[in-house]
């Protein structure tokens, strides 16, 4: 057909169409539609893809060998099939400019069939590279907030394709059919939707499955009983191999009319694709139409573009929209450039966004009139101010996770949220822009972390997991890291979420550190247990032959020597039952601040060590065994005289302290007491930190290593807790956390020891073992009592029978408290309560603070004798029980 135009109706002067077709943002063409060879391209051809409109019309293939290869084949077959149908059509797809670069056009295809039989295709081609940079933009950012917010504003449903049943959802979706969530879990789809039922519904489910992905509305019955309309999008996704719907919800119900007005809109719009797809026209200087298209007869409610003709744009338009107008066509014919914009003007009593575009019609080089198009993008704007709106939201849900995110391309740092460069010590996520990611991880794990990256890349599961993140000063911070792929800006990228496990990691410590005690303190008890027999053999025997050696004699000292070293025996078992099993504090009500004061004053003493005690005017009491937490504090205040050598200060402080319900130290909530002891020695190098507390370390040559271990036992079983913080070349602190009582005592009663005197009387002593029977038989006949002995509670009891019936009646019986595989002391004294009622019990134990000691006369007892004991404690405490 040469290069000629096609036969536009209405007929115009061929000069303005040819000033048209130039001057329309468009290449308008026409083909063969057997062999799509062009036979016209407009002059626009050339200013968007850069090929002269001849090259168009001589070149045989031209479409096809300047498409887009990816595009080429589909777009052949899609018009050929089109075509054949003889159904106009439009589709979108790539050409390569003469340049090299790729530019997106919608072409809006018309067929045309003539009488002859012949069958041509007559199009435009809108350049709309633009725009589909611009959607890939938004999408992105869209996919990048969504990946990092699991819920949604709107309804989120997780549905199960076999059940239909509702595995997961928000409040949302079940809130708004009214219904709880316990009851919404019960029903499915088939439960409240109202349009898709039985193998309709059947047959959506698995066009979904198929496709993977679906949006479509339809109906939802409320609870009660009303109807809302919803808008649908589901995807498919797979987890843990099962496959589900992953569906959003959106109530459009008070939408519908709108809807409905758009939808009609829309399908208007489709009919009349048969000719240029928006409104266009063509004036004079004097703004009166010279030709307008069906479009723009539609939008002014005329019926014909003829209408038109010869009119201007007040007779067809409001006043205020007419005078803009005009005025804008008078700026273009002025300054002879094309003005393109985007206004808002009123259409039928509402305001709805246009894209214009208005050039000048120059007729040897003289503007003669304007030339303009113009179409609807209310929706557009609308999608676009949505997707604003939805990437500031989920932006700053983001900004204000209380977890750090990451974001990494091709190994280095793209972006990083508040939390995540505070995590890693930085002032801004700035500072650490282009840094390497696997830098700040530990050097142990980089290889880990580091195959886990590439496993994220390649789509592959990664479960969460535990890594050690080195911060910009190097110190270190245990986290929970869990890693996905991720595109960012159009490059495949690693998001990782990383949350601070620091807390958690303490209280793990903690727990440990509590099991290796209670295991250590089986065997510890064990051990003092015999040891206490053991020394009382050694102190009582050492007791009996002092006793008769006068002050002077040399001997005498050298078993006073031997007397003392038992005695700081007898202290260290006291610390292995501090933390065994018959350890157990004895409590009584007691001031807290008096302890500190007598227990600090008596440590420091003869040291160069002074204290600065600061204690709270209203510091609560507390219900604790006074020897256990004065034993506590003396080990602490060791500690620090020994951190001290050249003398210093130590700080103690005591004051009250509230736990809330999820506190680092894992204690229930309530009132404490905190006791802090503040050094400045040495410090304790970070790698012991964790170890003070464990049995048996120390770094001390002379040390036992169970002081501290001590200390943590006791607090622990007054139901509190210890912490410790230390800088080297700075000092230590240990807090201690003490649960405190609303009770106050009046006063502390001291019991002042008598002499050992001379006795007389029968005494009964059993023990299992003989090394103790036999020096505390010594001991007593020493001081002239008569005693019998024997070596279980049976064997006692049937003695106190016989004594009894012979009316020779034991005046005390000592009884230990613990007879292996035999009857023990607390078992005996209720038998033989019963024999003699008025018999004087003594129990004797090496356990000083089981709770039987500690209250023996709730177990039937008048007296007690804690083992090892000295010839002076046995003799006195029989003396003032039986008062002879």
């Amino acid at each position: 057909m040469g290069n000629q135009p096609p036969d536009f109706s209405p007929r115009l002067d061929e000069k303005l169409c040819s000033t048209l077709l130039h001057s329309i943002r468009g290449i308008i063409w026409e083909c063969d539609a057997s062999t799509f060879r062009f036979s016209y391209v407009s002059p626009q051809a050339e200013r968007i893809l850069g090929y002269p409109s001849r090259q168009w019309i001589e070149e045989p293939d031209f479409w096809r060998s300047h498409t887009h290869p990816d595009d080429v084949l589909w777009c052949t077959v899609y018009c050929r099939e089109a075509t054949e149908r003889n159904e106009d059509h439009e589709f979108e797809y790539r050409m390569i400019a003469a340049d090299g670069t790729i530019v997106w056009l919608r072409d809006i295809v018309t067929v045309v069939r003539t009488e002859d039989g012949s069958t041509s295709l007559r199009g435009i081609m809108i350049d709309i590279t633009g725009s589909k940079r611009a959607e890939q933009t938004l999408r992105e950012q869209e996919e990048l907030y969504r990946a990092m917010v699991n819920q949604a504003p709107d309804g989120v449903v997780l549905i199960d394709t076999e059940t239909l049943g509702f595995k997961e959802f928000n409040d949302p979706a079940c809130a708004g059919l009214g219904y709880g969530r316990e009851e919404f879990a019960k029903l499915t789809v088939r439960d409240i939707d109202g349009e898709f039922t039985g193998d309709r519904l059947n047959e959506l489910i698995q066009g979904i499955i198929s496709q993977g992905h679906a949006a479509f509305e339809t109906v939802h019955r409320h609870r009660d009983r009303t109807v809302r309309n919803v808008r649908i999008s589901v995807r498919t996704v797979q987890i843990r191999g099962h496959h589900y719907l992953l569906s959003f919800w959106t109530d459009i119900t008070e939408q519908i009319q709108l809807l409905e007005t758009l939808r009609l809109r829309e399908h208007y719009q489709r009919a009349l694709l048969d000719n240029f797809p928006h409104a266009a026209w063509m004036k004079d200087g004097e703004g009166r139409f010279l030709a307008a298209n069906r479009q723009l007869a539609a939008a002014s409610g005329l019926q014909s573009p003829k209408q038109l003709v010869g009119k201007t744009i007040f007779d067809v338009a409001p006043l205020e929209l007419a005078t803009r107008n005009t005025e804008e066509d008078r700026r273009v014919l002025l300054n002879g450039r094309t003005k393109h914009a985007e206004e808002s003007l009123p259409v039928r009593g509402e305001n709805r966004w246009f894209e214009i575009y208005q050039s000048p019609i120059t007729i040897d080089g003289q503007a003669m009139g304007t030339v303009g198009c113009t179409w609807d993008i209310t929706e557009r704007r609308a999608f676009e101010n949505a997707l604003k709106e939805s990437e500031e939201r989920y932006r700053r849900l983001v900004e204000l996770s209380p977890d750090a995110v990451f974001i990494h391309t091709n190994g280095k740092f793209v972006y990083l949220n508040p939390t995540a460069y505070r995590l890693l010590g930085a002032r801004s996520a700035e500072e650490l822009y282009g840094r390497v990611a696997l830098d700040f991880i530990h050097p142990d794990q980089r290889e880990m972390v580091r195959q886990r990256i590439e496993s994220a890349l390649s789509r592959r599961d990664n479960p969460p997991i535990e890594e050690l993140m080195v911060r910009l000063d190097g110190s270190t911070v245990p986290v929970e890291m869990v890693s996905v792929p991720y595109t960012y800006q159009g490059f495949d990228s690693v998001l990782a979420i990383a949350r601070d496990i620091s807390e958690r990691k303490k209280v793990q410590d903690e727990l440990i550190k509590a099991q290796k005690l209670e295991s250590l303190g089986v065997l510890a008890g064990g051990i003092a247990h015999d040891f206490n027999n053991i020394l009382t053999g050694i102190l009582g025997n050492i007791s009996l032959v002092r006793n008769g050696l006068a002050p002077s004699n040399v001997i005498n000292r050298r078993l006073e020597s031997c007397e003392q070293a038992a005695i700081r025996a007898t202290e260290l078992t006291q610390q292995l039952l501090t933390f065994a099993r018959g350890g157990e504090p004895v409590r009584r009500l007691m001031d807290t601040g008096q302890l500190i004061r007598e227990c600090s004053s008596f440590v420091l003493r003869g040291s160069k060590v002074k204290s600065s005690i600061e204690i709270a005017d209203d510091l609560c009491w507390i219900e604790a065994d006074s020897g256990q937490i004065c034993q506590a504090l003396n080990n602490i205040l060791i500690n620090a005289i020994q951190a001290m050598p050249n003398g210093g200060i130590v700080r103690l402080s005591a004051k009250n302290e509230v736990m809330g319900p999820s506190n680092a130290l894992n204690l229930p909530p309530g009132q404490y007491l905190e006791i802090v002891v503040e050094d400045r020695g040495c410090g304790i190098p970070p790698e012991n930190l964790t170890k003070i507390f464990d049995p048996y370390f120390t770094t001390k040559q002379s040390g036992s290593g169970l002081g501290l271990a001590s200390v943590y036992s006791i607090i622990r079983r007054h139901g509190g807790a210890v912490r410790v913080s230390s800088s080297q070349g700075v000092g230590s602190t240990f807090t201690m956390y003490l649960p405190a009582v609303s009770e106050q005592v009046t006063g502390n009663r001291i019991v002042v020891a008598k002499e050992a005197l001379a006795g007389s009387g029968r005494i009964l002593i059993m023990d299992d073992e003989k090394i103790i029977r036999d020096v505390a038989t010594q001991i007593l006949e020493m001081v002239g009592y008569h005693v019998e002995s024997c070596a279980d509670g049976g064997e006692a009891l049937e003695r106190v029978r016989d004594a009894n019936g012979k009316n020779t009646p034991f005046d005390a019986v000592i009884m230990d408290l613990t007879i292996p595989g035999g009857l023990g002391g607390m078992e005996a004294a209720g038998l033989m309560l019963e024999i003699a009622p008025d018999a004087v019990l003594i129990v004797s134990s090496g356990y000083s603070n089981d709770p039987v000691m500690a209250n023996f006369r709730h177990y039937g007892f008048s007296g007690s004798v804690v083992k090892p004991f000295s010839f002076d404690s046995l003799t006195r405490e029989v003396q003032r029980l039986i008062g002879k």
